[in-house]
């Protein structure tokens, strides 16, 4: 459940059991969630599959290759719902660089590639 505290909740998205609680442009309103379907499609095989291989890559890592990763993810903060900035871990950022980069064809990299923050 992700909250933001003013002197009161002021707003507020997530899920509790089975509840959802969200907003829209008519306001907050809660809703029971719908069971989520697993799919075995042959492509949600290879997605998963993808998702493995480059797990198991960051296993073979090097702590330098690491903080590298943690420099890059705190050098691009994501915005998250609330519209504020948060810095990724250096995993899940190793994550995203990379399932990108196969999925435009291009090989794992082990190191971040240098950018500049806009």
């Amino acid at each position: 459940m992700k909250c933001l505290f003013g002197s009161i909740v002021v707003a507020g998205s997530g899920s509790i059991g089975d509840v959802t609680y969200s907003r829209n442009r008519y306001g907050y309103y809660s809703k029971r969630k719908k069971p989520v379907p697993t799919s075995y499609t042959p492509y949600a095989q290879i997605i998963i599959d993808q998702r493995i291989t480059l797990s198991r890559y960051w296993k073979t890592l090097t702590e330098t290759q690491r903080y590298l990763w943690k420099v890059h993810a705190e050098l691009l903060p994501r915005s998250y719902d609330f519209g504020q900035l948060r810095t990724m871990p250096a995993y899940n950022m190793f994550m995203s660089v990379n399932f990108n980069r196969w999925f435009c064809g291009q090989p794992i990299t082990d190191t971040p590639i240098s950018s500049v923050k806009p």
